[in-house]
């Protein structure tokens, strides 16, 4: 499926920023193009935050929201993509990382480490808390 950006990029195009912002905007620009060719429906520029996004998929209805995506833009520009219902996991970086001296690939490597790290710690968290209020609610 071909994507369309015009929801995302007025036109389907980049708009003109800072030449320090530039490899940022091209990088969401083609996160957002390989999200739209996976049938995800953005209703903006994607969120670089490292943090896991719910949006629609092409075979979504009204309010449901299978689609997700991970957008990182430190160091090198990365991410990762899915839909639940489908069963679609696909990663994305804007460079090939093969094609990076190995220092670099290191570095990248251990930010997404550290960001996979980080992901699963709040998760463990967030069972943890909802074991906690089950065994209450269990004991009361």
């Amino acid at each position: 499926m071909s994507g369309n950006l015009d929801g995302v990029f007025p036109g389907g195009r980049v708009p003109p920023v800072e030449t320090g912002a530039t490899i940022l905007r091209l990088a969401e620009h083609r996160f957002a193009q390989a999200l739209a060719e996976a049938g995800l429906r953005l209703a903006g520029p994607p969120v670089a935050d490292g943090r896991l996004h719910r949006v629609p998929s092409a075979d979504d209805r009204r309010g449901e929201r299978a689609g997700w995506y991970v957008f990182h833009a430190d160091g090198v520009p990365a991410g990762a993509f899915g839909d639940f219902r489908a069963g679609l996991t696909q990663s994305w970086c804007a460079v090939d990382v093969e094609a990076l001296d190995p220092a670099a690939r290191a570095a990248h490597a251990e930010r997404m480490a550290g960001a996979r790290g980080a992901r699963e710690a709040a998760q463990a968290q967030i069972w943890a808390e909802a074991a906690a209020r089950a065994r209450t609610l269990w004991a009361s």
